[in-house]
């Protein structure tokens, strides 16, 4: 009797090391092949090197307050010119390409976004087709198509959420309170009509295959395994696509409800609030420093929410005050992420600490 439980241990460890040896190509169901597709995705990526934990760090809050901060909005007193802007700019790729080329070259890059997202997709379905097909021969190729999915889904649909989910939202940047409804840039645009309204219906396409591509991701990136010592391993899957939800709304709201600044600058707070009390309250990471720094990130964010509402609701605001606010967002940016990472650190963890 006493070797029964080993017997049914070491069976256990025999269909675990089976289920770990599977390869690319051998045959699955579908359930296996979707699972194994999935984890094509987010497996064996370079999350442990600093250089890219790091800058995944700085964009985390970097892109979402560049585009709180707006140029095109009109409230903020940002010198367009100076070297600092011109450079930084760049990694909103929808500010340059309104502000220095015409409505082609800014439709065009939009195209080629969306041709990216279809072959990411259509790459994604592929493997997971091929997963199910007995092959005995090595394949090398559906090794190197998994990697370049890897790189291209870790860079363009995670790092680079915000910036390509905006230049998709950007289209519907409306005013839809005049007559005609004209693009709020591109004001020789009439919304509704003609080339505009073929990028409007191709924009909205891409962002109901992005948005949801993302949270596949997200979810796909789920690790529950408490060894994992990854930089941004988490066994929290429900805020992590809490927080995804809300951060998706508060890009789309940006572009779509600019027309209605001071509803849209309510709900903007409402999903910045959001995010950061989730962040800080669940601690998702099982690394303490990515969840301060999180917190951080999103209260800079909040900081700028907080300024844009103090230009937005003073009806009056001169130049001297939008300037003034403006450089609120530059002298407290150092200071709020401090006092953040100090309230997040004193914040005791909800529930016991995998790995800890």
């Amino acid at each position: 009797m006493a070797d029964k439980p080993e017997d049914g241990t070491k069976k256990k460890d025999d269909r675990g090391a089976k289920v770990s040896e599977i390869s690319l190509d051998e045959k699955r169901s579908v359930e296996d092949a979707v699972m194994f597709g999935m984890h094509t995705l987010v497996a064996g990526k370079p999350q442990d090197i600093m250089q890219v934990w790091l800058a995944k760090l700085v964009l985390e809050g970097l892109l979402y307050v560049l585009l709180v901060m707006s140029p095109f909005i009109g409230v903020w007193a940002i010198n367009q010119d100076f070297f600092v802007w011109r450079v930084i700019q760049w990694l909103v790729l929808r500010y340059p390409f309104q502000r220095y080329y015409g409505y082609e070259a800014y439709s065009i890059v939009m195209y080629i976004m969306f041709a990216l997202v279809l072959l990411t997709l259509g790459g994604s379905v592929m493997v997971m087709v091929l997963m199910r097909v007995p092959n005995n021969e090595p394949s090398p190729w559906l090794k190197a198509c998994n990697t370049c999915l890897q790189v291209f889904s870790d860079f363009g649909v995670v790092v680079c959420f915000p910036v390509v989910l905006d230049y998709f939202a950007s289209f519907w940047n409306c005013q839809y309170q005049a007559t005609p409804i004209t693009h709020s840039y591109y004001t020789d645009r009439e919304c509704f009509a003609g080339e505009q309204l073929t990028n409007m219906i191709i924009a909205v396409i891409g962002m109901l295959l992005y948005i949801p591509m993302a949270f596949v991701l997200e979810l796909a990136s789920t690790n529950p395994n408490p060894v994992s010592r990854y930089v941004w391993t988490t066994n929290d899957p429900a805020t992590r696509m809490l927080t995804l939800f809300f951060k998706a709304t508060l890009v789309v709201l940006l572009s779509v409800l600019q027309f209605v600044p001071k509803f849209q600058v309510l709900l903007l707070l409402v999903c910045t609030l959001f995010v950061f009390w989730l962040n800080c309250r669940q601690l998702p990471f099982l690394c303490d420093g990515v969840n301060y720094a999180t917190c951080a990130n999103w209260a800079v964010v909040l900081l700028a929410c907080c300024c844009y509402a103090a230009n937005v609701y003073r009806d009056d605001a001169t130049a001297s005050y939008r300037s003034l606010v403006t450089m609120c967002v530059a002298y407290l940016f150092a200071p709020t992420m401090l006092v953040a990472w100090a309230f997040t650190a004193g914040v005791p963890p909800r529930g016991p600490r995998p790995g800890g």
